[in-house]
């Protein structure tokens, strides 16, 4: 790639006219924004359960509608919401805002490192014992 030039982005956005007339807006007005609910999102019960990882469990912490959109993460954190999950939120409350719809992003199960090298130890024994 030349120098000073950019690459151009595969990422469809789903909804231009929404995505646009947000980032159109200052800083402090994008902060202030609190979208319209759509669809079967109408409320931060359905927005967390939309959204998945164990968020539905934050739910009785936001008064409603408004104050999901215009609480920070300093508030967040007052209200006892645990900082992994407060990032999550952030990130899919400013998504929502920008027009996009939402989906539950499930984290990967991973494995044990002890159990990892147990796994490893037996099959090192079975091969010195020429059973693999």
């Amino acid at each position: 790639m030349a120098a000073g030039v950019r690459s151009k982005s595969t990422y469809a956005i789903p909804n231009k006219e929404v995505a646009a007339k947000y980032m159109e807006l200052s800083a402090g007005d994008r902060r202030a924004h609190v979208p319209l609910p759509s669809g079967a999102v109408q409320d931060p019960a359905s927005f967390f359960k939309a959204i998945g990882r164990n968020t539905p469990t934050a739910t009785d912490k936001f008064k409603d509608w408004n104050h999901l959109f215009v609480a920070t993460s300093r508030e967040m954190k007052k209200l006892g919401i645990k900082s992994q999950m407060r990032k999550y939120i952030l990130g899919w409350r400013e998504w929502y805002k920008r027009g996009n719809e939402l989906k539950a992003i499930e984290l990967p199960k991973r494995q044990k490192k002890h159990l990892k090298l147990q796994e490893e130890v037996r099959r090192a024994r079975l091969e010195r014992l020429g059973m693999i």
